[in-house]
């Protein structure tokens, strides 16, 4: 497998890590609209909207799979994996806070 087609896991080990539209695309198996439409919805954001070509960040490349995942797998609107993607990232943002107040 390629290394810039790498996967990438839950964790994000890399804060440097970038990936062109074409290449999310590409390695999600997605079509350019789809990846609009989640830009549109606010889901992912291009690290810099100046640049000619879009480029993305480790959270936008899983963002996006499980927006796939959702719409693949459940037939979810994007409405719907809009509201699913929010929930997720509060269930992750609290388990963070309990396991901080864990260690105290």
């Amino acid at each position: 497998m390629r290394k810039d087609l790498e996967i990438v896991s839950a964790e994000i080990i890399d804060d440097n890590f970038k990936i062109s539209f074409t290449k999310l695309c590409e390695y999600c198996h997605s079509e350019e609209t789809f990846v609009h439409t989640l830009i549109e919805f606010g889901l992912i954001e291009p690290l810099d909207k100046r640049e000619a070509e879009l480029h993305f960040d480790a959270t936008a490349l899983q963002r996006t799979q499980k927006a796939l995942r959702l719409q693949r797998d459940l037939a979810i609107n994007m409405e719907g994996i809009a509201l699913v993607l929010d929930l997720l990232d509060e269930v992750t943002e609290l388990r963070q806070q309990l396991e901080l107040l864990k260690k105290d």
